[in-house]
């Protein structure tokens, strides 16, 4: 599976400007399979206990609720962000580093030798599974591909979050009920999402805890203010021994910037564990879940054309494209084994520091010019 992503990938690339190699091999022997451990909010299956030797699985609610003491909000940006090309801790690429980001989301480890999963579609290899069941296809599959792209695509891990620290853009969770204990334990906690928008036009985040980033109008629930909440909330969030998680599962926009093309990555099904490793940090933060097949589409013709018009629909190397995502789908949008894949699973991970609440809202920025003919855009 993965020469023939090599192989199409290089075919992408060469049709591409700007594009850089990837350096890969064929992936680890496969692992035996585990059994399935338990989502957030759900009890472990009957003879198994959620530790590290059954399928990677976020922290379970604690069995005793406790209401946090503290009504603090507090609010983290994301200052490092890991695409699943580099381990954590790390910008140096390594083939193998997208097994440890994410956690498994269908109950089954799949290996090529056991393909407990949906049905690959146009007849495709089976997505192995990474550590522990962790379903990546993203950074398996489709990252190698767009990392061919361009030089800014080529390294994901290095030049997003290099994007950050120049204050190109940012993803922020507000998070209320955290004390400043690193083991704390509660559920009742609250929280919402907002996308960071370009920090400032002159300076750059200082990450000295005062940073007041702007948020994008779009995820905004009026679309005007702050004060109206983001459309992204985590009504059900809990802390246990100082892991925080988003709690039930929920669909999220994670909106990046690749130079100056916005990429927004809709994932459904999302989960987001972090630990709340002191005061004015998360650490060993991961985003999970799964993007439609559709989705990912549409994202990729909003800036296709406008890095260069052979890539636009209708032409060979958008076919191509399509192609290479139909190629990564692993997993079902319902959560479902059997029948045909219809979505491709992602793991990120990211370490994010406190900055201010964000009060301001960004001004609307033009879309870069797309190069394609209107009768060919979605």
């Amino acid at each position: 599976m993965k020469f023939m992503y090599l192989a199409a990938s290089a075919a992408l690339g060469a049709l591409l400007i700007g594009c850089g190699g990837t350096d890969a091999t064929e992936t680890a022997p496969p692992k035996p399979s585990q059994p399935p451990a338990a989502p957030p909010g759900e009890t472990a299956p009957p003879g198994t206990t959620p530790t590290a030797t059954t399928l990677a699985h976020p922290p379970m609610v604690p069995t005793a609720a406790t209401i946090p003491a503290s009504t603090k909000s507090s609010t983290f940006a994301i200052r490092t962000l890991y695409m699943g090309d580099s381990p954590r801790g790390s910008q140096t690429r390594e083939e193998d580093a997208w097994k440890k980001f994410g956690y498994d989301l269908d109950g089954v480890e799949t290996t090529k030798a056991e393909p407990k999963q949906c049905k690959p579609l146009d007849g495709n290899e089976v997505i192995p599974d990474g550590d522990k069941g962790v379903d990546n296809a993203f950074g398996y599959a489709l990252l190698p591909t767009l990392s061919t792209v361009g030089t800014l695509l080529h390294k994901p891990t290095k030049n997003m979050t290099d994007a950050i620290a120049r204050g190109e853009f940012t993803i922020m969770f507000q998070v209320t009920g955290l004390d400043d204990a690193a083991s704390q334990t509660s559920t009742g906690l609250q929280g919402q999402l907002f996308s960071g928008a370009k920090f400032d036009a002159t300076n750059s985040p200082a990450w000295n805890g005062l940073d007041a980033w702007p948020v994008d109008k779009e995820l905004l629930v009026d679309g005007e203010t702050v004060a109206g909440g983001s459309k992204i909330k985590f009504t059900d969030a809990f802390v246990t021994g100082g892991t925080w998680v988003n709690g039930s599962p929920t669909s999220m926009v994670v909106a990046l910037t690749i130079g100056k093309f916005p990429f927004a990555l809709r994932i459904q099904r999302a989960i987001v564990t972090a630990e709340h490793s002191a005061p004015n940090k998360l650490s060993n933060g991961v985003i999970a879940g799964v993007i439609a097949i559709n989705d990912v589409l549409q994202s990729i013709d909003g800036v296709a054309g406008s890095i260069n018009a052979s890539a636009c629909p209708g032409t060979p190397t958008h076919d191509l494209i399509v192609r290479l995502i139909r190629q990564a789908a692993d997993v079902r949008i319902d959560k479902a084994v059997e029948g045909d894949c219809d979505a491709i699973s992602i793991g990120l991970g990211f370490e994010a520091e406190s900055v201010a609440a964000p009060t301001a809202v960004a001004a609307a920025v033009a879309a870069p010019p797309n190069s394609c003919p209107p009768a060919a855009t979605l």
